[in-house]
């Protein structure tokens, strides 16, 4: 009987045999790695209960790291200890839910059931069934962003990958770990995480794949805060860029630039209100109350008085539809305007600016006027403390300018009180 230490190195050097063979662990009592012919290497632990021996599978290798077969070595051992069988158990497990299947039937109905005002709202799976849209969840009503990102990362990340497949109890942290590397943008794995250490709290606190794996193999990726904001000069550009797109002009290339209107108005109406991009695309008529704008969005329900250069914009729009911003298909309204945004900063010389980043700009001038907590206030934040850690960051030219005015005040006290005046 050959017994190594079961690590990454030990596992993968065992050389593939003429018929299958069996390595043992030095640390647990009958766990063993058993290699075919085929190259593929599996754990397995045997054990005695009532004089009857059992085989418990735990896994392949690269699938189950090695380290995590010990620990699950550990576990079959503990509940034969208290005089449980391991194998009776995994059978019940075959009746439990994929990963799919709770999230659609259990935690994304429990999520909505939160939202008094998403009541009469149903997730289902869409009846498509090419390979693109198969098993892609849909909601049967509007929802609001908090609801929407659920369905999104589902559909764009976790409804392709074999993670989805599996039954809940049988997700390990390693598969957990796979699922982070799998995804290339940062922002995403990392929302991704943090979303589904919540599915599996919900499903059994006690044990979360997601809380292991950040403790032993993940570590979340770090990002910088966002600051940038328009400038005034950068403002000023934009507001001529605006006009010929809202008028349509002779490109340099000798084609006709088409009047976006509705685009235009959205980017001002962004810039205006400092309301989120989502808000502003959704809006409608029945919502308007005089200048009395009441809507869904992601922190709730939230109601907001319209400027005056807005109510001025919303004038210049048809009521064609029940949407302010109406799509091109019947009663829909208009998603995104990324190409037109493009354009306008193409035409004003603008780099590396964001539409959500007007949000940052309305926050930060409020800031600088009224103050943080009425910022938040008109921005619709609950929490100050989000408007003075995400959107109110001064750059280094306003930073300076508060700076030379603190300094100016006490260069004047220093100085007997008044203000000193150069007579040479």
């Amino acid at each position: 009987m050959q017994k190594i230490i079961f690590n990454k190195t030990n596992i993968e050097s065992l050389e593939t045999p003429l018929k299958r063979s069996r390595v043992y662990s030095t640390e647990i009592e009958g766990l063993f790695c058993e290699t075919f012919k085929s190259g593929i290497k599996t754990f397995r632990v045997q054990y005695k209960l009532n004089n009857l021996k059992y085989t418990f599978t735990i896994g392949r290798y690269p699938s189950i790291h090695p380290s995590f077969a010990i620990s699950k070595a550990k576990e079959v051992k503990r509940l034969v200890a208290e005089g449980e069988n391991p194998q009776l158990a995994k059978s019940e497990n075959r009746k439990e839910p994929t990963f799919r299947d709770y999230y659609l039937r259990e935690y994304i109905p429990l999520k909505i059931s939160t939202y008094e005002d998403h009541k009469d709202v149903e997730a289902y799976f869409d009846n498509d069934t090419s390979p693109q849209n198969i098993y892609r969840i849909r909601y049967s009503n509007k929802v609001g962003k908090g609801l929407e990102t659920l369905v999104q990362n589902y559909n764009s990340t976790l409804r392709s990958h074999s993670f989805c497949n599996k039954r809940m109890v049988d997700i390990s942290p390693l598969d957990i770990q796979k699922l982070f590397l799998d995804i290339p943008k940062k922002q995403t794995a990392n929302q991704l995480m943090r979303q589904l250490r919540n599915v599996f709290e919900f499903y059994n606190p006690s044990n979360n794949p997601v809380k292991l794996a950040l403790k032993k193999y993940i570590k979340l990726h770090t990002s910088n805060e966002r600051t940038r904001k328009a400038t005034e000069q950068e403002l000023m550009r934009l507001g001529n860029a605006l006009n010929k797109i809202e008028s349509g002009f002779l490109m340099d290339n000798g084609f006709y630039y088409q009047p976006q209107k509705t685009q235009a108005i959205i980017i001002r109406v962004c810039l205006y209100e400092g309301l989120r991009p989502n808000e502003i695309y959704s809006m409608k008529w029945e919502e308007i109350k005089g200048s009395r704008y009441q809507t869904l969005s992601k922190m709730g329900l939230i109601e907001t008085e319209l400027t005056s250069q807005t109510l001025k914009e919303l004038e210049k729009l048809n009521r064609n539809t029940d949407y302010v911003f109406e799509g091109r298909k019947l009663n829909t309204h208009i998603k995104s305007i990324r190409k037109t945004w493009h354009k306008a900063c193409e035409l004003a010389d603008i780099t590396d600016l964001e539409l959500y980043d007007l949000r940052k700009t309305f926050s930060s001038k409020a800031t600088q006027i009224f103050g943080v907590f009425n910022s938040s206030k008109l921005t619709n934040h609950k929490s100050s403390k989000v408007v003075e850690k995400h959107y109110s960051h001064l750059d280094s030219g306003e930073t300076k300018e508060k700076k030379d005015q603190i300094a100016e005040r006490f260069n004047n006290l220093l100085n007997g009180g008044g203000k000193v005046i150069n007579l040479g």
